[in-house]
């Protein structure tokens, strides 16, 4: 076995397949992995054979897993699932290797996993969810005639699996991999061809097998393949008996036919907020970004205006209500929304400050997609023409809000648009394009005088803010403490995840379980966060604040309540004031008027010391108190949160 440096930074490394646990090919693989990276190996594949089933997962049954020992490998830890590809994955990197993966190699499949065979394919598909999973993902393939090909398959595989773990892969991609049967006694390995996805097409042919007072059954009874020789293509480079290693993105859109189906649709722009004076620019940019997205919808700011309407008395309860979207410009000065710490900035924080946190590749990017007329960025995530310029008026308003709050002492509240916690360094997912808290916590460090300086940020959205994670994961200088549900997009955020490096022990997950209450919330706040946030003495609080834990945002299956993201704002406003520490609260997710007016008014009312409004004060989630099952597993994920942060903390 070679030593490799990197591998004891590393999680292990999970095998997997679709043609079950007794394969050939999965042991050949499973052999040449653990002579490279030894006991970093483990596998998780399904019982029997699951070929061509696909991205198909197991809901509502269970899943019988057992040990299986693998021929030869005693020292190699191997799960047999009763289930897919993909339940094998997830069991994997939730329960079964004890530590998040390294990457997931998924093969040597025995038939070839070429063109449109990546969307039947068992093999491709375990592969896939890696990538969702947000882990290095490759699925290795080989022609059906020997076991020198798994051989010579497993050992390429290999190769690759070290450079990606030294160099990483792009967000969302994995690396199919398709090897051409190899002669005994040429040991050389074929010409190797990068490529894109070709076609291939079956004609499948049916047979009646019986018919029954139930109904007919037909079997499969034959198929014939045709193939495009289109050169450029995995298909092409196996015909020609070269090695095929295709690149695959999870965004399956068609770019190049979107702008030509806009006239397909109604197009709306969305509630155009308005403030009077010089300031009016600057708010009506943030509808601009994808008016007609959904949930992240363009009324999501409107909704906050009422919020923050609600709360400080600036309307009438019966004008901030559902019959239509608050107009700034009419009932709130420039001046009043300065009075209640709202953030409202002039001009676009420039690149400059935005690279702090982002590659300048990637804001090139944004910004030239952007001008372009934009697209898809991701498989959930929309870049319009005004998307890059509302992206940096939102971090501009991060930015503003700490230098007000550093100025006067008092809370600061931004209400933006696209939200930020799931935008990586150089990427956006979720939603999300620029990490907003991510910018505001990197300009507090460096750019005030006195630095650098220590900055707490608290991220109460129901999902984990992976990007946020990310971008302070080895820096001692942030705190980031994640409260989220948990499994939920985008599956990261375990209570294991501690940071890296000298970052180690300054990022703090509370991954907690679904049908999530008020006091449940609160308990896991007081318990966990206030005491980490008190122990790392810091200089300023950012709250990245979601509101898609609300009881009536079904994005989740949390039961929060105005009054529980009230507790949560008193709990952080009286941890700040007992320090003397500016706070600072962004918008991030909350996709239902009820969600973000009544959780954004509770929010405001918690950063001024009042009590919610009586609209807020009667919210009540529909499903009751919590379940006896849900109360326990609550209790048993908090207690081991607890005992696992006090390796860090001093907690009781």
């Amino acid at each position: 076995m070679s030593n490799t440096p990197y591998m004891g930074q590393i999680g292990p490394i999970v095998l997997t397949n679709d043609d079950g646990i007794e394969a050939a090919g999965l042991h050949t693989m499973a052999r040449a992995f653990y002579e490279r990276f030894g006991q970093r190996v483990a596998v998780v594949a399904p019982l029997g054979e699951r070929s061509a089933v696909g991205h198909g997962i197991t809901l509502r049954s269970e899943l019988l897993v057992k040990r299986v020992p693998l021929p030869g490998l005693p020292e190699v830890p191997a799960f047999g699932v009763a289930g897919t590809p993909v339940d094998c994955v997830k069991l994997a990197v939730r329960v079964l290797v004890g530590a998040q993966p390294a990457m997931v190699c998924s093969g040597v499949n025995h038939g070839y996993n070429l063109g449109t065979d990546v969307f039947y394919s068992g093999t491709v598909s375990a592969a896939l969810e890696a990538a969702i999973l947000g882990l290095p993902a490759l699925a290795v393939s080989t022609g059906p005639r020997d076991c020198l090909s798994f051989e010579t398959a497993s050992n390429l595989a290999c190769r690759l699996a070290c450079v990606v773990l030294q160099r990483g892969l792009p967000s969302r991609t994995l690396l199919n991999l398709n090897v051409p049967p190899v002669s005994d006694g040429v040991p050389d390995l074929p010409d190797l061809s990068i490529t894109r996805l070709g076609f291939r097409s079956y004609r499948n042919a049916f047979r009646k097998s019986r018919a029954t007072e139930d109904g007919d059954f037909y079997v499969l009874a034959s198929e014939t393949l045709e193939e495009e020789d289109e050169e450029g293509t995995d298909v092409s480079a196996l015909m020609r008996g070269r090695v095929s290693l295709t690149p695959i993105h999870l965004d399956l859109t068609n770019h190049s036919v979107l702008a030509s189906l806009e006239g397909l649709a109604t197009v709306t722009e969305g509630s155009r907020l308005r403030m009077r004076g010089r300031r009016c620019s600057a708010v009506r940019s943030w509808p601009a970004h994808a008016p007609d997205a959904f949930p992240e919808t363009a009324e999501r700011l409107s909704w906050a205006i009422q919020g923050v309407e609600l709360a400080w008395g600036i309307v009438p309860e019966t004008q901030s209500g559902a019959g239509g979207p608050a107009e700034a410009g009419d009932s709130c000065t420039a001046r009043r929304f300065l009075r209640a710490g709202i953030a409202v900035p002039t001009e676009p924080l420039p690149p400059a400050r935005l690279e702090l946190v982002h590659s300048r590749e990637y804001l090139d990017f944004l910004a030239g997609y952007a001008a372009q007329g934009g697209g898809m960025l991701s498989v959930d995530t929309k870049v319009t023409e005004g998307s890059y310029r509302a992206a940096a008026l939102a971090s501009s308003a991060a930015w503003l809000g700490v230098e007000q709050s550093v100025q006067t002492g008092r809370p600061s509240l931004a209400l933006v648009r696209p939200p930020g916690h799931h935008a990586g360094i150089a990427s956006g997912m979720g939603f999300c394009l620029v990490n907003h808290a991510a910018v505001a916590a990197r300009l507090f460090q460096v750019a005030l005088p006195g630095g650098p300086r220590r900055v707490a940020i608290v991220d109460w959205d129901v999902h984990h803010g992976n990007g946020t994670a990310a971008v302070f994961a080895a820096d001692p200088d942030c705190l980031y403490v994640s409260i989220h549900e948990s499994p939920l997009y985008p599956y990261t955020g375990w209570y294991t995840e501690a940071g890296t490096g000298p970052g180690e022990g300054t990022t703090v997950n509370l991954p907690l379980p679904g049908s999530l209450t008020d006091e449940q919330a609160v308990e896991a706040f007081q318990r966990v966060v206030v005491p980490c946030i008190a122990a790392y003495r810091p200089e300023l609080i950012l709250v990245s604040a979601g509101f898609d834990g609300h009881w009536s945002d079904q994005i989740s299956t949390w039961q929060l309540t105005a009054n529980g993201y009230h507790a949560l704002t008193a709990a952080v406003r009286e941890t700040a004031r007992a320090a003397g520490l500016p706070v600072v609260v962004l918008l991030e997710g909350g996709y239902t008027p009820a969600a973000v007016r009544l959780g954004v008014a509770a929010v405001a009312a918690g950063l001024a010391g009042r009590r919610p409004h009586a609209a807020a004060a009667a919210d009540e989630p529909r499903s009751g108190p919590a379940s006896r099952r849900q109360a326990a597993a609550f209790r048993e994920r908090l207690d081991e949160i607890a005992s696992f942060q006090r390796r860090y903390w001093g907690l009781g």
